[in-house]
């Protein structure tokens, strides 16, 4: 049974609005679409299919495909890059997730961060996540004016940098190596001269 909801709130980031869902979400498997963005009309029916059919999978995400918005002025399409084909889609919106397996990571952190699903997804993965990613396109993700990622680049691209940085870090110590230590990761083997 699919259920659908609509959370209005005040814009307070990607993180608010996909735990705000989440706490109303009543069932099994659960999933988030972005506003601006389109499933396709199979999309959950493969995607619960793959994950019932193996009780040990707790996620199914899928391809994406990009396009640009029909409502973007044909100079500033020129500008943009849209990928050409399918992209596997590792985001919030080509997943369909297990409850208990969500729930188990923990809630979506980060505020209004651009990365706050990568780092939903990195403590996820830390944490033993199984998944699978079905090769076909259940998702587009539309290219428009307001994406983050076009309106705010230089702030965007370093909140990616600043994650990476503190995911490596973070990395770092689970494996027992100093954190700020020039060594890439514990297990390198040892320079030899």
């Amino acid at each position: 049974v699919l259920f659908r909801s609509v959370v209005p709130q005040a814009r307070s980031g990607a993180a608010s609005a996909l735990n705000a869902g989440l706490a109303r979400a009543t069932g099994d498997l659960v999933a988030f679409l972005d506003h601006d963005d389109l499933w396709t009309p199979d999309k959950l029916d493969q995607q619960s299919r793959a994950i019932e059919g193996d009780p040990t999978c707790d996620a199914a995400f899928g391809l994406i495909q990009q396009f640009l918005s029909p409502d973007v002025a044909p100079e500033q399409g020129a500008t943009v890059h849209v990928p050409p084909g399918p992209q596997v889609g590792i985001c919030a919106t080509t997943m369909l997730i297990r409850r208990a397996a969500f729930d188990r990571v923990g809630a979506i952190t980060g505020g209004r961060d651009a990365h706050a699903f990568m780092e939903w997804f990195v403590r996820a993965q830390s944490q033993g996540l199984r998944y699978v990613v079905p090769q076909s396109v259940l998702a587009y993700r539309r290219i428009h004016d307001t994406n983050a990622s076009r309106v705010t680049p230089g702030p965007l691209r370093d909140q990616y940098l600043d994650f990476v940085r503190q995911s490596i870090l973070a990395h770092r110590q689970r494996r027992g190596v100093n954190p700020t230590s020039p060594a890439s990761d514990a297990s390198d083997p040892p320079n030899e001269a």
